[in-house]
């Protein structure tokens, strides 16, 4: 995420809203014996794709999925 942020105009509240929120969808998935079994890469960008996509949609998710696909994490 820290990669992220210069290149997105985002005000903090909503980081520190997306940041609680990918916090709160991996304690959950931590009480899932299937998520157990997955890598902890692949939870931890799952919670990030969930909480850009419920939180903010817009620059941050163009921004974002612009990241992997250059990266080619996506």
């Amino acid at each position: 995420m820290a990669l992220i942020l210069p290149h997105a105009d985002i005000p903090e509240a909503t980081w520190d809203f997306v940041i609680d929120e990918m916090k709160y969808l991996t304690e959950l998935a931590v009480r899932d014996y299937y998520f157990s079994t997955q890598r902890a890469s692949t939870v931890a960008l799952a919670a990030i794709f969930n909480a850009v996509e419920t939180s903010i949609k817009g620059s941050l998710q163009k921004v974002f999925e612009g990241f992997l696909l250059v990266t080619g994490l996506l």
